[in-house]
């Protein structure tokens, strides 16, 4: 009944479209009850489309769809130091009759907390409130077929009108209410994250500025299941943490491999919504980065500039950028970097004072201020 769970490079879960996190709860284990095979402390997530379980030791990752499950009960538990307590699932696979049973083990509790969810999510089905929205969008399709009136430079400035209309109803009907609004921006989120997909699954077909694109439709549309501190409970920081660089790589990327943390904070709040992330919640999930090998790391210049960066992020590669840059210009300072590079001032004044240090650069100091020329004493001193 279970299948392997695709993993993001965090080692977060990798939701399908329309997916939304419900509820976290770590230290489940899975026991089989035919063979009675048993996967042990793994973290468990209910989404309104599946179960997923993941052990980050065994790097093991589990998902099962829960359009599967007949039935299911909960069991144990109910007093002290007498088994822990249990979901019992009787569930039959989509390609076979069979049917199969499992149960879930809560070591540490919120066993009734997740029951009390699974019982809401088999009551929506949000399963097939995508499968009917999916069967009516290839109707409207097939209504759309062509036209004579839709032929010539009259059909398409009428076909441009009606898509016009189209909009503007659109947008009436999203500003009609609260509720129409959320609907109208979880379309758009989940578009973005089908446009991530083909991103993905299309990176040696995309031209650079297509992918730049892309990824700017990604920051503006934002995230479709943000990690809270009720969906994950005791397991929030790590979870915040491994969202956030799933979330930061391709935005680093096009930041040369370094983003002050101050742009971090605003990029991730504005693509969360209403799940606003506090100040120190943000300094806890990135002060994490290391200890859970993502690829990042949170640095701290000796001015205090806070900055992250990609364990990729070479100080040599950039110190001899700007050297090239200064010998371009004859000289540099912040503002030529800015306009150049395209860094902010803040960032771009740390990179120049580590060129300097590097022995990249030598600076200028004038009463028209700091300035940086190539460093030449290298060159004399190999004569």
């Amino acid at each position: 009944l279970w299948g392997v769970l695709a993993r993001e490079a965090s080692g977060r879960p990798s939701l399908i479209d329309g997916e939304v996190e419900v509820m976290m709860v770590p230290n489940v284990a899975i026991k089989n009850s035919a063979n009675k095979s048993v996967q042990e402390d793994g973290e468990l997530t209910l989404t309104n489309f599946r179960l997923l379980w993941i052990n980050d030791s065994t790097k093991a990752a589990f998902a099962f769809v829960l359009k599967q499950i007949i039935s299911f009960t909960a069991a144990g538990g109910r007093l002290p130091g007498i088994a822990s307590p249990k979901v019992f699932i009787n569930g039959r696979s989509l390609t076979q009759t069979t049917e199969s049973s499992f149960y879930l083990s809560f070591r540490d509790g919120n066993r009734d907390e997740l029951f009390e969810q699974l019982k809401q999510q088999m009551a929506n089905k949000d399963w097939e409130k995508k499968t009917l929205k999916t069967t009516n969008v290839a109707s409207t399709a097939v209504r759309s077929e062509f036209t004579t009136t839709r032929a010539g430079i009259s059909g398409v400035l009428r076909t441009i009108d009606q898509q016009k209309t189209d909009t503007e109803t659109s947008l009436q009907l999203a500003f009609a209410d609260m509720n129409a609004l959320i609907a109208k921006a979880a379309d758009m989120v989940k578009l973005a994250e089908r446009l991530a997909n083909h991103r993905k699954q299309s990176t040696e077909t995309l031209t650079s500025e297509q992918q730049t694109q892309i990824d700017d439709v990604m920051l503006n549309v934002g995230i479709a299941s943000p990690v809270t501190k009720s969906l994950a409970g005791s397991s929030y920081p790590k979870q915040l943490s491994k969202q956030l660089a799933d979330f930061l790589h391709p935005l680093i990327k096009r930041h040369q491999g370094i983003i002050l943390l101050s742009e971090v904070y605003c990029y991730f709040n504005r693509a969360r919504g209403i799940e606003l992330v506090s100040p120190d919640d943000m300094l806890q999930a990135c002060e994490m980065f290391e200890t859970l090998s993502l690829g990042l790391t949170k640095r701290v210049f000796p001015s205090g500039v806070i900055v992250i960066q990609s364990n990729d992020h070479s100080d040599l590669v950039a110190s001899d950028r700007l050297a090239k840059l200064a010998q371009s210009l004859t000289c540099i300072n912040e503002m030529d970097c800015v306009n150049h590079l395209k860094i902010p001032v803040i960032l771009a004044k740390q990179q120049l004072l580590i060129a300097e240090s590097l022995g990249y650069l030598c600076r200028d100091d004038t009463v028209e201020g700091l300035q940086f020329y190539p460093n030449l004493f290298n060159e004399w001193t190999s004569i």
